[in-house]
């Protein structure tokens, strides 16, 4: 049976977590948007079967779509919006992406500047190749291009020298240890420092507590994501928490 025959787009669904900006006002800089099943049923092993099928470009699409389509309509009711999505490998590969991405912003009418791809560590950052070449061509096309979970397994300090690479998402297990291990500050200190010297955005993920939050408000790490501020939940009850 075929992934779309078994799980119709209509058994599919995006929810919303909100990035937050800490500043003298906290302010919702962009939301991220994530893949559910609505039958409740795990997500992973049916993307996997995708992948062996060759249907996942076209769940990538129907997401990259919709999302796109729900940002976009919240910027232009004045609700501006960063949207970032997760990037997988097989895009990376893929020649044809950034011109099948840049159909799917023109029908929505969301700019590309208010799209941020996020790069899992599990992938390489190619200096060379169908990778480096797609990244170069988002980059061109004036979309941010994040590395996800910077500071575990491949995602190093070397990443920051990417030249298509504009900033990073600091790993969950340095957020959630910030307040009581130094080395985690230590850490978080020099990211900053070589973001900042680097011109790349610096945002973290994993905010719980207030203590999290404001330490890394002391430490000049203002864009913050986490169950602190929210988690997932549908566009509906996004617009009912965060009315704008």
């Amino acid at each position: 049976m075929r992934y779309s025959e078994a799980d119709s787009y209509t058994q599919m669904s995006l929810v919303y977590q909100p990035l937050v900006e800490m500043s003298e006002v906290t302010t919702i800089y962009g939301v991220e948007a994530f893949l559910r099943l609505n039958s409740g049923l795990p997500l992973l092993p049916r993307l996997s079967y995708a992948e062996t099928s060759g249907e996942i470009a076209a769940i990538d699409d129907w997401v990259l779509r919709n999302a796109c389509e729900q940002v976009a309509g919240w910027c232009h009711r004045g609700r501006l919006l960063r949207l970032s999505l997760n990037i997988s490998g097989y895009q990376l590969e893929e020649e044809n992406f950034p011109a099948r991405l840049e159909k799917i912003l023109n029908a929505s009418r969301l700019s590309p500047l208010r799209l941020a791809l996020e790069i899992s560590p599990r992938y390489a950052l190619e200096n060379s190749g169908t990778p480096a070449t797609v990244l170069c061509r988002l980059k061109e096309m004036g979309i941010s291009l994040i590395r996800d979970n910077f500071g575990t397994m491949r995602a190093g300090m070397a990443d920051l020298r990417h030249p298509y690479l504009t900033g990073v998402k600091v790993s969950t297990s340095l957020v959630t240890s910030v307040v009581e291990n130094e080395a985690s500050r230590v850490m978080l200190t020099g990211i900053r420092d070589v973001c900042r010297s680097s011109h790349k955005q610096l945002q973290v993920s994993g905010v719980e507590g207030p203590c999290q939050r404001d330490v890394l408000i002391e430490m000049g790490i203002h864009l913050q994501q986490g169950y602190l501020f929210g988690g997932p939940v549908t566009r509906t009850m996004f617009q009912l928490f965060w009315p704008g």
